[in-house]
């Protein structure tokens, strides 16, 4: 391959991944948007704005998460959870303690070994989806939580973006917030931790 057409192809991958970016004008048309619920900030703001967050990407993509909009583009913003390593410490120390209650002993060493798999999490991602404006005011369609593992296995959990408006009102500061209905209530915390713990066995289907 030629040094100019390698150079062509460089400057056209640039090109392409910044025009699908946050410079991408139905990108930047939602980011401008301000929703009820962000209590006057724009959705850019707001998630900038929102501790929960350790980092917050926007891009237009195709479809990837339901077939409803399959192969349509469609706007994503990705909001990387912070101190995910403390939520998979709690969420372990909650569940061992569950095994420990749990007056049959049978299963408990293999339930130890999943409670040992399915918290040795890398990553928590928050999406929030929205098709192109199209000249109405943007409005998400879906929300949904993306979560890895370190040993490579991952999923998705897909709720209605009504979910994201609740998590949001509800000041979720974060990732306990966000994780627990009552991060200030053990007992609460210990039947979050159980049905956690099941999701995540679901997804992971060890």
């Amino acid at each position: 391959m030629s040094k100019f057409r390698t150079a062509l192809l460089l400057i056209s991958s640039v090109f392409y991944l910044t025009a699908c970016g946050e410079s991408d004008p139905d990108v930047k048309t939602i980011q401008d948007t301000k929703p009820v619920f962000f209590i006057g900030d724009s959705y850019k703001e707001g998630f900038d704005n929102w501790s929960v967050c350790g980092s917050v990407k926007w891009e237009k993509m195709k479809e990837d998460v339901t077939r409803m909009y399959e192969g349509r583009d469609v706007v994503r913003v990705t909001c990387d959870v912070d101190n995910v390593d403390d939520y998979a410490g709690k969420l372990k120390s909650l569940m061992l303690d569950n095994i420990a209650k749990n007056p049959d002993k049978s299963t408990a060493e293999k339930d130890k070994a999943t409670t040992n798999l399915i918290t040795n999490l890398d990553s928590i991602q928050l999406n929030l989806y929205f098709l192109p404006p199209n000249g109405s005011k943007p409005r998400p369609y879906l929300y949904a939580y993306r979560y890895k593992w370190k040993d490579g296995k991952s999923g998705v959990d897909i709720h209605r973006p009504e979910g994201f408006i609740r998590v949001i009102q509800g000041q979720k500061k974060d990732v306990f917030d966000l994780m627990f209905s009552n991060k200030n209530n053990e007992y609460s915390n210990g039947r979050d931790a159980r049905a956690m713990a099941t999701l995540f066995m679901a997804m992971r289907k060890d």
